[in-house]
């Protein structure tokens, strides 16, 4: 196998993988269930790292099936091109587990949950896949999957990534980007104050005008007169927000017509 980056090869790689298809369950395999943490905690820990400023660290365990320690007798052939001439009808007890083995994924999440244990994390009983560290006030999290670690202690993080790599062979991604589908951006949480906020004030006071015969927006622009005194550039971004969803909803407004008196009410609350 050839590992390509930016269009050349980097290394040659080769794997020896088991044939499942050969293996019985109850006598080569058990368990085989391996846990995938959940969307909803992926998504509250990225918000508690953008609320708290966290450091993101995206770890990865190179060849992490291979560190699975088997509880079954699991033999299988000698590899192609590596058959001991001697005793060619001799067949290889597995110790640990190989990619293709159908519990090699559960074996894996129990040799890295088991050592995590060692290093002083918590095992959430919400989501298995979630490790928690906490002295005093610093604050470790991991989650298990592709690893993503972070926390408020910056040493501490540099220290589990030192002491996952004494037991395993890390490869170290650096600041989280993608997971899960998800593609995390970085930017900047200063909000400049606008030189002039003449335009602002004018916008909003339009605005105001508007919900007249628009109150699907009277929320949004409750919120932006708050700012009337000191805007910033984050709030002049969210009047054109308003400004575009107008645009597209030209055709919007309050229509009366006659019928039965009912009291109905609609709210958009997104």
């Amino acid at each position: 196998m050839l590992l390509v980056v930016n269009g050349s090869i980097s290394r040659h790689k080769v794997r020896v993988v088991a044939k499942e298809f050969h293996q019985e369950a109850g006598l080569d395999y058990e368990e085989t269930f391996s846990p995938v943490v959940k969307h909803s905690t992926v998504r509250l820990i990225l918000a508690l790292a953008a609320q708290y400023h966290w450091y993101i660290i995206q770890l990865d365990v190179k060849n992490a099936f291979l560190h699975g320690v088997l509880h079954e007798e699991v033999f299988m052939q000698q590899p192609p091109s590596f058959e001991d001439s001697a005793k060619p009808h001799h067949v290889c007890r597995l110790l640990k587990s190989l990619y293709g083995l159908k519990q090699a994924p559960q074996a894996w999440n129990e040799r890295f949950t088991t050592h995590l244990l060692t290093l002083g994390f918590i095992q959430s009983l919400a989501d298995t896949s979630l490790f928690v560290s906490a002295s005093g006030s610093d604050l470790l999290v991991l989650l298990l999957y592709n690893i993503i670690l972070t926390g408020n202690n910056g040493v501490l993080i540099q220290q589990t990534i030192t002491a996952l790599s004494c037991e395993f062979d890390m490869k170290d991604l650096s600041q989280l980007t993608y997971f899960l589908g998800l593609q995390v951006r970085y930017s900047s949480l200063t909000a400049n104050p606008l030189s002039d906020p003449t335009l602002y004030k004018s916008l909003v006071g339009g605005l105001q005008y508007l919900t007249f015969s628009r109150p699907d927006i009277g929320f949004a622009v409750n919120t932006l007169c708050q700012f009337m005194h000191t805007p910033t550039d984050t709030h002049f971004a969210a009047i054109k927000r308003v400004l575009r969803y107008l645009a597209g909803t030209l055709t919007y407004g309050i229509h009366f017509t006659s019928s039965d008196v009912h009291l109905q009410a609609y709210s958009d609350a997104d």
